[in-house]
């Protein structure tokens, strides 16, 4: 026997061997009840579902294959790409795990009779997750190098189509059994199928420098040969030490693939060099941007001694308060994205040769203005400078990409965050101007739930942090993020963002080994820490900040004291009857409403037309949300915003900002 099972009731047995048949058998007595036949080799594993109605089974012949235990009737056949050596149910008997002989699992919905996903995992201890659809999630980018897509001759990794495919939200959707249809409606958009037909990559070689080659100067004349390869040639990415540092984008058209194979071009590109070895990589899609070729690379060395400059620090801060569109206007991104320049400036002197600071706010927050200060500060900028870049303002994740909505940005449709929003491709470009190899990249941005009303699910949080990796993936630059959740970036804390703040304390109090310098990873894990605790003392939310840092760790600053303390020990505490809420309340009677807010809603809340529960609603407020108080009744708060009043919240929804 190789396999044997005991049904839920504990009365019979399963048993499966090397003779092709399935017995059942009764415990009490010894007999054999029944016989489950049409294997054509052994059977490795047998199984009882929960309820015991059915026994699944696995065999040498590549199929697991469920059986009616009342008649011994087969219900239904799974095949797999190689043999069964195991398969089990999930608790709820909707799902089979199969496990097969080529190191993969397959998982199963038993009443589709459909494949939900293929789990894989490496014996370098890194895992991959693929949908039948071809969206998968990846413990690394190693991970996707691991698995090849065979399509006719062609044959690529994983890894060649990450850009297009990377979904960690659409394979938890597909796990779950695509209960709201999102891998379908992807998947009509866009899915392996189509990906693969959009024709091959083109190949890359390097002709100029040559492997191994030593630099006289700081930087390098690299030369390199496309060729088509039937799919025509798109995007060319440029790469030094896995930073992006230069985008192409002209190339060929596809055409007939029989016209189309052996046209090439010839690229060419001036790139800058640290101290050292460098690696020298070069890419290239396809026409439609799917398919990426393999990189091809070469190491050029450059000893350093030409120069003694020590490097400089750019900091760019962009912010965004007065929206085009009225219901995404903010408070704090403009303050905080002036308060990191300032702050990171002064952090920065007396480490650096010098402290550039490039701010861009409200009305200079459009796609065209941003081009040109990108433009004009990667001429300035040095490979062994350093680039802090901080945005603040609303973002939006979309089909796995993350878009940042300039101040000009005019809702109209689900379409137009994709049509107008600043996406990955673009930051990409921009960031692949700036040369400095150390660099930070801090992002206090806000799901603009508001205009959809979306509510978060945990796919809507893969979907973000699937953005957040393809984006580190794209610039090859560190990252730390406000939050990925649907709430949103929280405002109103101690005159800044949750995140913001949270990003100047840790400029004096991270130096965790004491030497004076807030390092990478003392900043990143002082954020990491100090966010969520912020948040919850002040608004009882827990902002979660996510983070990615790639390269070395490196001093980014001086330990500096950038906030001025201020003794407030009612800090965070909800205010009533004579005190601080009484007092706004008082001084707002009879007066024209303010503009600025004074309190923040730390629960979604119904706005209604009366100061009662049965009143009629008016809008719903989401978690986060400011307003400006003006008056209060038996625990409701009368409440308006951008000088208007627009009805009653209930007042325990209502915290003071601080």
């Amino acid at each position: 026997m190789s396999s044997v099972a005991f049904s839920p009731d504990g009365q019979t047995i399963a048993t499966g061997g090397n003779d092709t048949t399935a017995r059942l058998w009764e415990v009490a007595t010894g007999r054999e009840l029944r016989r489950f036949t049409g294997h054509s080799d052994w059977i490795q594993s047998v199984a009882f579902s929960p309820d015991g109605r059915t026994v699944l089974t696995g065999s040498m012949d590549h199929t697991s294959r469920l059986w009616e235990v009342a008649t011994g009737n087969q219900i239904r056949q799974i095949m797999h790409a190689a043999w069964v050596e195991s398969a089990v149910f999930s608790p709820d008997g909707q799902t089979v795990l199969s496990g097969i002989g080529d190191g993969t699992t397959d998982v199963w919905n038993i009443a589709a009779d459909r494949q939900r996903a293929t789990m894989i995992g490496y014996d370098d201890n890194t895992w991959l997750t693929i949908t039948p659809e071809g969206f998968f999630d990846a413990s690394s980018p190693k991970a996707a190098q691991n698995l090849s897509i065979v399509r006719g001759l062609e044959v690529s990794s994983v890894d060649q189509v990450y850009n297009a495919l990377y979904r960690p939200d659409l394979v938890r959707e597909k796990l779950a059994g695509d209960p709201d249809g999102k891998v379908k409606a992807a998947a009509a958009k866009l899915d392996l199928n189509k990906v693969m037909a959009s024709g091959a990559a083109p190949k890359v070689a390097i002709t100029a420098p040559a492997a191994g080659s030593s630099s006289p100067a700081d930087e390098v004349a690299v030369e390199a040969t496309v060729s088509d390869q039937g799919g025509g040639i798109g995007k060319v990415e440029w790469r030094v030490n896995g930073v992006t540092s230069g985008i192409e984008t002209r190339g060929l058209e596809r055409v007939e693939a029989a016209a189309s194979a052996g046209r090439s071009l010839t690229v060419k590109r001036s790139l800058a060099l640290e101290r050292g070895e460098n690696r020298i990589e070069v890419l290239a899609y396809n026409a439609k941007d799917l398919i990426a070729s393999e990189a091809a690379s070469v190491t050029v060395s450059w000893d350093g001694e030409k120069t003694a400059t020590p490097p400089k620090l750019f900091v760019m801060a962009v912010g965004v308060n007065d929206y085009y569109d009225s219901r995404l206007r903010l408070s704090y991104a403009v303050p905080d994205a002036t308060a990191i320049a300032e702050g990171f400036r002064k952090a920065g002197t007396g480490l650096y040769a010098a402290v550039d600071v490039t701010t861009v706010l409200d009305t200079d927050v459009t796609i065209a203005n941003l081009d040109k200060v990108f433009t004009e500060l990667g001429k300035k900028a040095q490979p062994r400078d350093v680039f802090v870049f901080f945005l603040a303002g609303h973002g939006k994740t979309k089909n796995g990409r993350y878009y940042f909505l300039p101040r000009d940005f005019r809702y109209e449709d689900e379409d137009s965050i994709e049509k107008t929003g600043m996406d990955q491709d673009k930051f990409q470009a921009w960031f692949a101007k700036i040369p400095a190899r150390k660099s930070i990249l801090l992002y206090d941005t806000c799901e603009s739930g508001s205009l959809t009303g979306t509510k978060a699910r945990g796919s809507d949080i893969d979907e973000r942090l699937g953005a957040l990796n393809r984006m580190t993936r794209a610039t090859g630059r560190t990252f730390l993020t406000a939050t990925t959740d649907d709430a949103p970036a929280l405002e109103g804390y101690r005159g800044h963002g949750v995140f913001t703040y949270a990003l100047l304390d840790a400029l004096e109090h991270a130096d965790v080994n004491k030497n004076g310098l807030i390092e990478v990873s003392e900043l990143a894990d002082y954020i990491d820490q100090k966010v969520p605790d912020f948040s919850f003392e002040a608004f009882k939310l827990r902002q979660i900040p996510q983070r990615n840092i790639v390269g070395n760790n490196f001093a980014l600053t001086n330990k500096t004291s950038i906030l001025t303390t201020a003794n407030d020990a009612n800090s965070g505490n909800r205010q009533k009857g004579n005190g601080p809420v009484a007092a706004i309340v008082s001084a707002l009677s009879g007066t024209a409403i303010p503009t600025k807010p004074t309190h923040v809603l730390v629960a979604p809340s119904d706005v209604l037309v009366i100061a009662a529960i049965d009143g009629v609603i008016v809008e719903r407020l989401a978690a986060g949300s400011q307003v400006t108080l003006v008056e209060l009744a038996n625990g409701w708060a009368a409440v308006a915003r951008n000088g208007k009043k627009i009805g009653y919240v209930q007042e325990q929804a209502l915290l003071k900002l601080q």
